[in-house]
């Protein structure tokens, strides 16, 4: 195991991360030391968590990884606000490129996404909804353009499909609906994500 941080870089971020006279075991201290891959198993309240965000810190303030990034991917939010709270603890206030944390999510729309948008739709522009702001936009696509025989609220999103089901045996042309319905949502060019 060869360290390539200075050990007074390591004490700095363990007392902005723990609380007084606490220290990192020395199980900690070697997965923070070491510069390979470690899978961590650990109950719950063990600091695995804390971990990451001193290993995140000690990255980003090395200078021999200054020219390198990071990538910290989680199925939360409520985990990506801890690690970046943790961070902010640390004195890393804004994770920029080419570092990224965020959710798998968040990971697919800004590297993959957005490139593949912009590959198809050049001059068109992107923005992203979160599911709420995508139900208004819905809404109100949905109130003009609705069959006659539709008096209802409109569906909520995970009902869509079923009401486009449900629609197709009772209205004629649903075909021609659906593809004005479509254009009118695709003119507001839009992606959603959960947030």
């Amino acid at each position: 195991m060869i360290s390539s941080f200075k050990e007074s870089l390591l004490s700095e971020i363990e007392s902005c991360l723990l609380s007084d006279n606490i220290h990192f075991s020395s199980q900690q201290k070697e997965v923070l030391r070491n510069n390979n891959s470690v899978n961590v198993i650990a109950g719950p309240g063990s600091g695995k968590t804390t971990v990451l965000i001193a290993k995140c810190a000690l990255l980003l303030k090395s200078e021999n990884h200054k020219d390198k990034g990071i990538c910290v991917i989680t199925h939360t939010n409520v985990a990506v606000d801890e690690i970046k709270s943790g961070l902010k603890k640390a004195g890393i206030n804004e994770i920029s490129h080419p570092n990224f944390v965020g959710t798998i999510q968040d990971f697919i729309i800004q590297y993959f996404s957005r490139k593949a948008f912009h590959l198809f739709l050049k001059d068109t522009e992107m923005k992203i909804l979160d599911t709420e702001e995508y139900y208004n936009q819905f809404c109100k696509v949905f109130s003009v353009l609705k069959p006659a025989e539709y008096s209802y609220y409109p569906p909520r999103l995970y009902f869509a499909i079923q009401m486009c089901t449900i629609m197709q045996r009772k209205v004629q042309n649903f075909a021609s609906w659906v593809l004005v319905f479509r254009q009118r949502m695709r003119d507001t060019i839009t992606v959603t994500c959960e947030i």
